[in-house]
């Protein structure tokens, strides 16, 4: 089953993997209970994108 986030919920996720706060994938996984795989992707996307 695919879990859908919402995409202000995901931005905000995404952001604080970047600087300043720089929140480790790991960290964040545990933190949000969302996959690591799921955030590792996210950031990828968003790298790529800019």
């Amino acid at each position: 089953m695919t879990t859908q986030y919402p995409k202000e919920r995901k931005d905000a996720i995404i952001n604080r993997m970047l600087p300043p706060l720089n929140m480790s994938v790991p960290e964040l996984a545990k933190a949000e209970n969302i996959p690591y795989g799921t955030l590792y992707t996210w950031k990828q996307t968003y790298v790529d994108k800019k």
